[in-house]
């Protein structure tokens, strides 16, 4: 954040360092400084990616925090952007077996599967990795 605030990297402590609240929370640095068009689809974008974490105690907590530092609930947050609520993303877990020079190797993966507006035939399924040896896997067929 202080990076992106042009500040030195010590001045911000805490949840200062967080982007909703710079966004959002009263007296803070991009308050007010971008559309509501803009802010709307960075809320969204956090929702689908803190989703698979929505029952998670850390994401309980920095809501919380987030919420007391914003003045406000997180759902009056989201509500004022019309964002719908958590959770609204199916999320598994998935195995895929990998043959590599005839070895086979099970790799981890978490999969969202997201529908494309106003296509009902598509949808988007995004693959994070979910234990070192499947990210190592990711790295090295990204680097070839």
């Amino acid at each position: 954040m202080a990076c992106l605030l042009q500040l030195p990297r010590q001045s911000l402590n805490g949840l200062e360092n967080n982007l909703i609240v710079q966004l959002f929370a009263p007296g803070a640095q991009l308050t007010g400084k971008w559309p509501d068009e803009l802010l709307r689809h960075m809320l969204h974008r956090l929702m689908i990616q803190w989703q698979p974490y929505h029952a998670d105690p850390w994401l309980t907590s920095l809501k919380e925090s987030i919420s007391r530092r914003l003045g406000r609930s997180w759902t009056s947050l989201f509500a004022a952007y019309h964002i719908t609520s958590e959770p609204s993303i199916p999320s598994t877990s998935e195995l895929v077996a990998v043959h590599i020079d005839g070895q086979s190797q099970t790799l981890r993966f978490r999969s969202n599967s997201v529908a494309v507006p106003l296509r009902p035939d598509l949808s988007v399924t995004h693959y994070y990795p979910l234990d070192k040896g499947t990210e190592m896997w990711c790295q090295e067929v990204k680097e070839s």
